[in-house]
C-alpha cells in the first residue's frame, strides 16, 4: 500500500512538473516581461533564423537568464504588415551554467564554410576572446522547424562555432584555423 501511495504521489508531482514546463508552449507575446513565467528573466539575446532562405517563416531563439539558468525561448515570429511582431513559443530549453561556460546562439554550423541557417544553439567552454573559433563544445541542439521543437545533437564531433566574443585584430574569417 506504502509503495502504491509513493507511486501516484511522484506520478502527480511528474504531472504538475510536465505541466508547468508546457504551460506557455502555444503562448504569444510581444515583450517577454509580459508574461508571467518569464518576466524575472533578463535578455541576453535575440536571434532571428529563416529555414531555406524562402522566408516562409520567421523564428527566434530568445536567450533569457536568471540567475545561472539560461532559458532559451523557441518561437515563431508572427509579423503581419501594419501589426505588431508577436512571438508564438513552440519550445523552451532551460539550461545551468558553470562558471566557465556560455551559451552561444546561430554561431555553430557543422560546414561553418557553407551553411548558415542560424538555428543551434550551443555550451561552450569560455575561451581566449583572441581565438576566432571555438573548440570547446560542450553539448549543442538544434531549433527543428519541422517538428517545433528543440532537439538536442548527439553527436557535435564535426560541430564548428565562431567565437561570439571574438575581440582580436584579425578582420578576415581564417577558416584554416579550424578543426577539419
Amino acid at each position: 500500500m506504502k509503495k502504491l501511495f509513493l507511486l501516484s504521489i511522484l506520478s502527480f508531482l511528474n504531472s504538475c512538473v510536465a505541466n508547468s514546463q508546457e504551460s506557455i508552449i502555444g503562448n504569444q507575446f510581444s515583450d517577454h516581461k509580459r508574461v508571467a513565467i518569464l518576466e524575472d528573466f533578463e535578455k541576453v539575446s535575440d536571434t532571428t533564423f529563416y529555414i531555406n532562405q524562402g522566408i516562409d517563416n520567421e523564428y527566434s531563439l530568445l536567450n533569457l537568464k536568471k540567475d545561472n539558468n539560461d532559458l532559451i525561448v523557441y518561437s515563431l515570429i508572427n509579423s503581419a504588415p501594419n501589426e505588431k511582431r508577436s512571438y508564438m513559443i513552440l519550445d523552451t530549453l532551460m539550461i545551468k551554467l558553470k562558471n566557465s561556460e556560455k551559451i552561444t546562439i546561430g554561431y555553430c554550423e557543422f560546414d561553418l564554410r557553407n551553411q548558415e541557417t542560424g538555428n543551434i544553439i550551443a555550451l561552450v567552454e569560455t575561451i581566449d576572446n583572441k581565438k576566432m573559433f571555438n573548440q570547446n563544445i560542450k553539448a549543442a541542439w538544434r531549433a527543428n522547424s519541422n517538428t517545433g521543437k528543440i532537439e538536442k545533437i548527439e553527436n557535435i564531433e564535426n560541430l564548428q562555432c565562431f567565437n561570439a566574443w571574438y575581440n582580436g585584430e584579425v578582420g578576415r574569417i581564417n577558416y584554416d584555423e579550424l578543426k577539419n
